[in-house]
């Protein structure tokens, strides 16, 4: 979802660049009002500061590119002399030259960098700011004991940069909100570490085995997002009940769930993409979840969530036998997100539920689906099959990409044949291949509906 433009916010992209060089200054005359925000997406050229930092009294500046590059941003233009208003700088993918000259910025509150190389961090410990976010990055020690020191942080996101001495930065008495995203950490790098005020902890994508040590981090800690690490039960020490209110194991190596007693205070829970079946799943009946995402586990039914407070159900899991008659009962559920399970909830006529799937989306998944099995068969059994197999899938998809919006009801009744064809081409490859074959099976699955039997 695209953030709404802020109030005096001028973007320039790409297409426009060449107007905005063109036309120097006069380019912001046509604006109603004085320019506070400035914004560069992704213009994949050489930008100069100089031309416009020192004529508007910008509060915020952003020169973003999608991907590395080689485009230098030179920050000498900031120097002392200058009566620099900015608040906020966001550099991303540019090479930043004279780093330095960011302390000279007096007012500036919040930092973004990514992807700068940067080779010499040494000036933050000169920075007044509330919020710090840099990402791909290397730290020397001295430099990380910079960051410990910026007494004033509130939110701080150290993403990618091989930052493990989690203990330095309890020095930070206002920190709130931490993310450390993708920094090889253990679980013994949390040990012994307490945060006054911290409430929001990020550490997905690190080598966590559990989420022992992490809520006794703070005692305002309320949100967790371990995703993508190898947490495999939740807790292996006993201890207290701890407050956190929402947690995220998505991606992990879940087996036990039992830990969850010691969170009598959960709402929201995601532990999609985990190998949990239902028996495995009984531990969440005893916690009172507005929240659950349970997508692609091996969950068949949802008779293991209480049906008190839960409002919103992601389940977007692709079983054909999926029973789903206790979720009818559910009164405080509101929303219920599923790409195969559409038709039976709406033929239920449920009042008060939004479901968060259209027909069109789903047709549309159909298609790409359907587009992977193509790219599949061709690429991995190409000169196996008989050419007049691989001609018949390609007909199929043309058939299915030449139906527009208004002649989806005839799609649909031609879906239970494309299926019987699917089923047979996949049967007709070489037995040898059979982990080929699974994978085939496991993709036509995925285009099969609920609703349409």
């Amino acid at each position: 979802m695209k953030a709404e433009p802020k109030p005096n916010e001028v973007v320039i992209k790409y297409d426009t660049y060449q107007e905005f060089l063109q036309q120097g200054m006069l380019y912001f005359n046509k604006c109603q009002n004085h320019v506070d925000h400035l914004y560069f997406d992704n213009v994949m050229r050489k930008v100069t500061l100089k031309d416009f930092v020192n004529e508007l009294p910008l509060k915020s500046l952003a020169l973003k590119l999608r991907e590395h590059s080689a485009y230098k941003a030179d920050l000498k233009v900031f120097s002392k002399s200058q009566n620099c208003t900015l608040e906020t700088l966001v550099i991303q993918n540019f090479r930043v030259v004279n780093a330095h000259s960011i302390s000279n910025i007096v007012n500036l509150t919040s930092l973004t960098l990514v992807a700068s190389r940067i080779q010499d961090f040494s000036f933050l410990k000169d920075l007044h700011l509330t919020e710090l976010t840099i990402q791909l990055a290397r730290f020397s020690m001295e430099e990380k004991r910079a960051v410990s020191q910026m007494q004033k942080l509130q939110r701080l996101s150290l993403n990618k940069c091989e930052f493990k001495e989690v203990h330095l930065l309890q020095s930070l008495t206002q920190l709130r909100d931490l993310s450390l995203v993708g920094n090889n950490l253990k679980n013994k790098d949390f040990m012994d570490v307490r945060f006054r005020l911290l409430q929001t902890l990020d550490v997905s994508c690190n080598k966590l085995t559990s989420l022992d040590h992490i809520p006794d981090l703070s005692d305002q800690l309320c949100q967790v997002n371990a995703d993508s690490n190898r947490i495999g039960k939740l807790f292996y020490a006993c201890g207290p009940q701890y407050s956190l209110e929402e947690l995220d194991l998505s991606r992990n190596r879940l087996f036990d769930l039992s830990g969850l007693a010691r969170l009598p205070f959960l709402k929201n829970l995601n532990v999609q993409r985990n190998a949990l079946g239902e028996k495995r799943m009984q531990p969440i009946k005893q916690l009172e979840l507005k929240t659950v995402n349970i997508t692609r586990t091996q969950c068949t039914t949802v008779d293991f969530i209480n049906s008190n407070q839960i409002q919103h159900l992601i389940y977007e899991n692709s079983y054909y036998s999926s029973n789903l008659s206790s979720m009818f009962t559910w009164q405080n559920l509101r929303t219920f997100k599923s790409y195969y399970h559409y038709g039976h909830v709406r033929s239920k006529g449920l009042k008060n539920l939004d479901v968060v799937q259209f027909e069109s989306k789903l047709i549309q998944t159909q298609v790409q689906v359907y587009s992977e099995l193509v790219r599949a068969i061709k690429y991995h059994v190409n000169n196996v099959m008989r050419p007049y197999l691989l001609e018949s899938m390609n007909f199929t998809l043309l058939t299915m990409k030449a139906q527009n919006g208004s002649r989806q009801r005839k799609l649909k009744n031609q879906l239970k044949y494309q299926e019987f064809n699917l089923s047979r081409i996949v049967n007709k490859l070489v037995n040898r291949n059979g982990q080929m074959r699974k994978y085939l099976k496991n993709l036509l699955e995925r285009c099969l509906i609920l609703g349409y039997e």
